[in-house]
């Protein structure tokens, strides 16, 4: 199978992220695998939290060049 058609990985947030961590854990994670896109898909229905959390996982995901997706 060409590798244009290879499966990739979709990665899933965890339903809450400490955003004192959850971003260099992140940065690691992306080191190290290949991962096509994120979806951050938190519990809360906070914009403010979810505003924030969006902030750092896309600023991790555009050094990797990883797409985001904001559930």
């Amino acid at each position: 199978m060409p590798a244009s058609e290879q499966p990739q990985i979709y990665l899933l947030t965890p339903p809450e992220v400490e955003l004192s961590t959850f971003p260099a854990r992140l940065d690691d994670v992306l080191d190290v695998h290949d991962i096509a896109c994120i979806r951050l898909a938190l519990s809360t229905k906070d914009e403010d939290r979810i505003s924030r959390a969006a902030d750092a996982v896309r600023e991790v995901a555009h050094t990797h060049d990883v797409a985001l997706v904001i559930d």
